[in-house]
């Protein structure tokens, strides 16, 4: 199995080989010309530079994991366009009944140092399908309840029904390590569907 991460042709060639070490060659152009874009480069571990998720782990699925009753999961791509051509995406459904501290979390396997990283600039590419809300990035030391210290900032959708990326900056923040990453859509409020 082989992943293409973007469009365009590829040269393909098998070699098969009997015992008798005699060769048979099958090779053929494969042409990609898909309408969106295979994520390919990322990067989880913050001891290799700038972190890079494409919200897939190695097995296919989800690398945030939501919790607080909600519904989360890998979904196709629902408008692909300049902000985000990407094939799939990470759905975040607050489900009717669900906790009001409800998200999606990761847990990075080395913390964030912020008295050593130069980059402290989070962006996240969101897109709304029903309603405008905030979405709050919250870093933490561990996951609840060793959350501390934390820190968080608020950015808000202001566009129903297309991608817009959102910035979190926390440059200003010059000491503490955090572990945890949670991402947060309309965080305590009442969960209705959205």
């Amino acid at each position: 199995t082989y992943t293409y991460c973007s469009n365009g042709n590829y040269e393909v060639v098998l070699k098969a080989y009997d015992i008798d070490n005699n060769v048979d060659t099958f090779q053929s152009t494969l042409i990609l010309d898909l309408p969106c874009e295979v994520e390919c480069s990322e990067n989880l571990d913050p001891a290799n530079g700038d972190l890079n998720f494409s919200f897939f782990n190695a097995n296919g699925n989800a690398s945030f994991d939501a919790f607080g009753d909600i519904g989360g999961g890998i979904v196709t791509n629902p408008v692909t366009d300049a902000v985000n051509s990407s094939c799939n995406v990470f759905n975040y459904t607050k489900i009717t009944g669900c906790q009001t501290w409800s998200g999606a979390g990761y847990l990075l396997n080395e913390p964030l140092d912020f008295s050593t990283i130069t980059n402290k600039v989070f962006k996240i590419k969101v897109l709304a399908e029903t309603q405008i809300t905030d979405v709050t990035l919250l870093l933490e030391n561990q996951p609840f309840p060793n959350n501390n210290p934390f820190i968080q900032s608020v950015a808000s959708i202001t566009q129903v029904g297309e991608w817009q990326e959102l910035t979190f900056d926390f440059s200003a923040v010059n000491s503490g390590t955090f572990q945890n990453m949670i991402v947060y859509f309309d965080r305590g409020a009442t969960c209705d569907g959205d």
